[in-house]
């Protein structure tokens, strides 16, 4: 019997605070002083912030002839981006655990070398959102003295998001090559934090956090390694993962069940993913006139949609879709090969995925063709110039309208990556040996060096949701490097 058992506390506080004032006009070069300035370019601002969180957690772990294995564990958590009242959450987990292959009834079978089986059950909390939204905020206008208007709603009721995680899982070695784990996993979440645009007529904008919906994600996730080949002078390891899962948004508030909650291009709605994308559907570009099409719905006497759908070229009046399924894959993984010949060895690491959409925004913009200078995609050389062109890009005019989000900037997002290639030869032992040494390694790696996918530029890696923004793709990097060990 082997028992241990963990107690423990942490604490944690983060405050950011800044100060800024902008002056010319100083009386000589390099004074500092905002005092000898002349010039107010900027009036003085500053701001602080704080946020604190208190946790106190405690586990027990237990195992018997390191065959049976059996933890608990429960953990409490403060933290003040909720109310005093909503502020504390408790969360608890628990864990079972059997290696089969020590049983009796298993030493006999030669090929198995290891089997496991595991099960968890485990719960976590969730505070992502910004500061203070259990407040009521104010602005203060410069110069109007002792006045101010509210800028935010208060929600005192916020609390944590929970997340309920079910895991099962196999683990397993297969005549000293195979190895691997499968895992099946459904996590169910509750209470989600989702920032709720509110009605204009309050007179507000933005929105406000509040605590709507429920949500499922299950999967299933497969780790294979492999090592074909083994010998003196030569190994080759292969090792594999997949995964594939499914969101669904399980449950909203009576309040938004029939309209659902819209967010830039996706909209949360029950029973579909909050990863579906919510668009107009890109019907082409008119050959006479150059102006995009859309689908629009025919509404009939009861103002629902009839089935039957017409062209418009006015954006504002196309109707919106779940078009294009969602910017999750099918399935991702990634795939390894290692290789080792002698003293050198080598590594290439792929990482994919198939399936799943990404709106490329910043081709958008490239494409957009704006009221004044901007920079243009060499595609808009196929825009639309004279009735008859057949093409998917419209024609430039100054007018707007041409450009709206639609499934026109939305594409696969499968990809296939370079992620790293790793070269390397250590120095044999003798000959170290002789320049006084215990080890020498020279190596040389890349990371991030190519990548296969259908994006215009960039990478569909860098937002899972879809959406990646302006931000930089991963950089491609080359490194060597010498280790010596004395």
């Amino acid at each position: 019997h082997n028992v241990s058992a963990l107690a423990g506390h942490e604490n944690y506080k983060f405050q950011t605070s800044q100060l800024s004032a902008t002056k010319t006009g100083f009386s000589y070069p390099g004074q500092t002083a905002l005092d000898n300035a002349a010039v107010v370019e900027a009036p003085p601002s500053s701001s602080e912030d704080n946020q604190r969180i208190e946790s106190y957690f405690g586990s027990v772990n237990y195992n018997f002839n390191k065959t049976y294995f059996l933890q608990g564990s429960v953990r409490t958590d403060g933290s003040s981006r909720f109310a005093p009242t909503t502020r504390w959450g408790s969360f608890y987990s628990a864990s079972l655990g059997w290696v089969a292959t020590n049983e009796t009834f298993l030493k006999n079978v030669k090929w198995l070398d290891f089997l496991k089986l595991r099960a968890s059950y485990g719960e976590s909390g969730n505070d992502n959102i910004g500061l203070f939204y259990q407040y009521a905020n104010y602005y203060y206008a410069d110069g109007v003295g002792n006045f101010s208007t509210p800028s935010r709603l208060a929600n005192p009721n916020l609390k944590w998001e929970s997340n309920a995680d079910l895991n099962v899982a196999v683990e397993f070695t297969i005549l000293k090559k195979l190895t691997g784990t499968v895992e099946l996993y459904d996590r169910r979440s509750k209470d989600l934090l989702f920032l709720v645009p509110l009605p204009p007529a309050l007179g507000y904008s933005g929105g406000t956090y509040q605590n709507i919906g429920q949500s499922k994600n299950s999967g299933i996730e497969v780790t294979l390694g492999y090592a074909p080949v083994r010998t003196k002078n030569f190994d080759w390891k292969i090792d594999f993962n997949i995964t594939s899962f499914k969101n669904v948004l399980t449950k909203l508030p009576p309040t938004q069940q029939i309209t659902g909650i819209v967010t830039g291009n996706k909209k949360y709605t029950e029973g579909k993913s909050i990863y579906d994308f919510w668009l107009r559907e890109f019907a082409g570009v008119d050959p006479s006139t150059g102006l995009s099409l859309y689908y629009q719905d025919v509404l009939g006497t009861d103002g629902k949609a009839t089935g039957v759908r017409n062209l418009t070229t006015d954006g504002a009046k196309a109707s919106f879709y779940y078009v294009g399924g969602s910017s999750i894959p099918k399935f991702n993984g990634g795939l390894t090969n290692s290789f080792r010949y002698k003293n050198f060895d080598l590594s290439i690491l792929l990482t994919y995925a198939y399936g799943g959409k990404y709106y490329d925004g910043n081709y958008g913009g490239l494409m957009s063709i704006g009221s004044a200078g901007t920079a243009w995609s060499t595609d808009i050389l196929k825009r639309w110039q004279k009735p008859g062109d057949v093409t998917n890009v419209p024609r430039v005019q100054t007018a707007s309208g041409q450009d709206y989000a639609s499934s026109r900037f939305l594409i696969d997002a499968s990809y296939i990556s370079i992620k790293n290639i790793n070269l390397g030869f250590d120095l044999p032992k003798n000959v170290a040996k002789k320049l006084f040494i215990s080890n020498l390694r020279v190596f040389g790696s890349v990371d991030n060096a190519y990548i296969f996918t259908a994006k215009n530029g960039g990478d569909p890696q860098q937002d899972f949701g879809g959406n990646p923004g302006s931000g930089y793709p991963p950089y491609r990097t080359v490194t060597f490097g010498v280790n010596v060990k004395l």
